[in-house]
């Protein structure tokens, strides 16, 4: 059920992504709202249902942008499964982390489709545009806390029924070593507490 809940979702951000932020003035930039929940999906999802709605969020950019058939699902899947080793071995599920490392994937996968592309047309000249770019990744900046925040309800939601972060409060620490000098953490039964 939350896959089908996030293939809509991706599938409603794609459609905002190519139709209605393009109509937008140009200097508020064109974020891809999509490439923030295939880097969600990477922190949170198991690896098969994620990386199968990675690929079809790939093949639908495809069809959207019109350049060469099977770069965007083969960059989406490339970066699905970097970001998804490093979540699973370092502490990057934070908050602070998700903003440099939804930049850093989005600037790293642009340079890859810029090269590959010029390697593949190499009459077409392509043209980098540093402002056009950076405003992008400010807004992928930006916009990456707010979503982040919906996705992990969505999916605190399908998980207990209910969301898994609380706006005000209520949220576990980040400190496992201080909960369990409280008391309150997985080693508090080792000092002989509870």
């Amino acid at each position: 059920m939350p896959s089908l809940c996030f293939l809509g979702l991706g599938v409603l951000l794609l459609v905002a992504q190519t139709t209605l932020l393009p109509a937008l003035p140009a200097w508020i930039g064109r974020p891809d709202l999509l490439f923030i929940l295939v880097i969600f999906l990477a922190m949170r999802m198991p690896l098969f249902q994620g990386a199968v709605l990675t690929l079809l969020f790939g093949l639908l950019m495809d069809i959207f942008s019109g350049i060469f058939l099977g770069l965007y699902p083969v960059m989406y899947l490339v970066v699905y499964a970097v970001v998804f080793m490093i979540s699973r071995q370092l502490a990057i599920g934070e908050a602070a982390h998700q903003i440099p490392l939804v930049v850093a994937s989005y600037l790293l996968m642009s340079t890859v489709v810029f090269l590959g592309t010029s390697m593949l047309e190499p009459e077409e000249i392509l043209h980098w545009s540093w402002p056009a770019l950076l405003l992008r990744l400010l807004m992928l900046a930006v916009l990456a806390m707010p979503l982040f925040f919906l996705f992990d309800w969505l999916m605190g939601w399908f998980d207990k029924g209910r969301p898994r972060w609380s706006m005000v409060g209520g949220g576990r620490s980040g400190n496992r070593f201080a909960a369990a000098s409280r008391g309150r953490g997985p080693s508090a039964n080792l000092h002989g507490e509870g």
